[in-house]
C-alpha cells in the first residue's frame, strides 16, 4: 500500500513539473536531469496571476438589484496567462 501511494505521488509530481516546464517553454528529455537553477529559471518564466485587489466588499443593496465589479488580473510572469474557469466565492 505504501509503495502504491509513493508511486502515485511521484507520478503527480512528474506531471506537475512537466506541465510547468511546458508552460515556461523548457522541456526536459526523458532521463535528463535539470539543475535547481534551471528549474528555478523555468518556473520564474511561468505565468503568475496577480490580483492588486483580491477582495471587494459591496455596499448593501436591495434584493434583486444587479451589481458588478471588475477585478483586475495582471500577469507577472513571462508565459501567457490563460484563465479557463471563474467561480464566485
Amino acid at each position: 500500500m505504501n509503495k502504491i501511494f509513493r508511486a502515485a505521488i511521484l507520478t503527480v509530481v512528474s506531471v506537475v513539473v512537466t506541465a510547468a516546464f511546458s508552460l515556461a517553454g523548457t522541456t526536459a528529455q526523458p532521463g535528463q536531469t535539470l539543475s535547481a537553477s534551471e528549474i528555478k529559471a523555468s518556473l520564474d518564466k511561468a505565468p503568475k496571476a496577480v490580483f492588486p485587489q483580491p477582495k471587494f466588499e459591496f455596499d448593501p443593496v436591495f434584493e434583486g438589484t444587479e451589481i458588478e465589479h471588475d477585478f483586475v488580473v495582471e500577469n507577472a510572469g513571462e508565459a501567457p496567462l490563460v484563465i479557463t474557469n471563474i467561480r464566485p466565492d
